[in-house]
């Protein structure tokens, strides 16, 4: 089902009620980030509750000046996603988010491109403010297939012993099943330093960098060739609970994806990191 469409004014009034959790500056995110071709996933639903299910932010909306204390400027730079994990959640995941869904065409959930003939990156420079008290872990990055589970999840977790974080690509094998295996990991990246992450579609191969490094490379499994796929990124937290002040919340300073179809030019870019 797709999900409610928030209405700017509740979007507005939600500023002031986790003001306290996300701080915020006047200017809107799309002064910071391209979101031409983005629409986003709010961890509250169409009433600014959280008992249905979560509201979107389409892509003219985000580009017209879209804020709310969930999805706003950093006043150290960055735009900043906020996801506690009391949330409203999608109708297929029982975790809360705040994060962007990247769009071929900005009007149609259905334009999308596919492992088998197309190319496509995503990249973005981030900080992960905050993680879950329960688990420590929230996704970062996504490629999710149309109508299916997600494919790849980048997940970062904190690990409080060494005050380090890890990110990790969790790789689903089959478009029908849920579960995910661990294809690899980076550790010992410093709390509190920003951070870049690259996922490559090329010629049916997979490679994915943090800070430059490689994290994984492989080929497409057969059951992912044909599937429709979309890019996702922001905070979605790997926990949920009924504490208003927990949660994910990571700034992003870069983002960028592209797509080539059909092994085309590039009809969609926009300014990420060369990675």
């Amino acid at each position: 089902m797709k999900n409610a469409i928030l209405s700017l004014a509740v979007g507005a009034a939600s500023l002031a009620t986790v003001a306290a959790h996300a701080s915020c500056a006047s200017a809107p995110p799309s002064s910071v980030l391209n979101l031409t071709h983005w629409k986003l996933t709010l961890p509250v639903d169409s009433h600014n509750g959280t008992s249905g299910e979560a509201a979107e932010v389409e892509a003219p909306d985000l580009a017209d000046g879209y804020r709310s204390g969930y999805f706003c400027v950093n006043p150290a730079g960055g735009v900043k996603f906020w996801a506690p994990v009391d949330g409203a959640t999608t109708d297929d995941s029982e975790y809360p988010r705040s994060e962007l869904r990247y769009m071929l065409d900005p009007n149609d959930d259905n334009a999308n491109w596919a492992p088998d003939n197309d190319n496509a990156s995503l990249s973005a420079r981030l900080l992960v403010e905050r993680v879950p008290t329960s688990t420590q872990k929230v996704v970062i990055g996504q490629v999710h297939g149309f109508q299916t589970n997600a494919w790849i999840k980048l997940r970062y977790q904190y690990h409080a012993s060494s005050h380090t974080g890890s990110i990790a690509a969790l790789v689903n094998q089959d478009p029908s099943s849920s579960n995910s295996t661990n294809v690899g990991e980076i550790y010992n990246l410093p709390n509190g330093e920003a951070l870049s992450y690259s996922i490559t579609v090329a010629s049916r191969e997979i490679t994915i960098k943090v800070n430059g490094r490689l994290l994984t490379s492989f080929h497409v499994q057969s059951g992912w060739l044909h599937v429709p796929m979309y890019f996702k990124a922001g905070s979605y937290d790997q926990a949920s609970g009924s504490n208003s002040t927990d949660g994910g919340r990571v700034t992003f300073y870069s983002l960028g994806a592209n797509a080539q179809i059909d092994g085309g030019g590039d009809p969609i870019f926009e300014s990420g990191l060369e990675q």
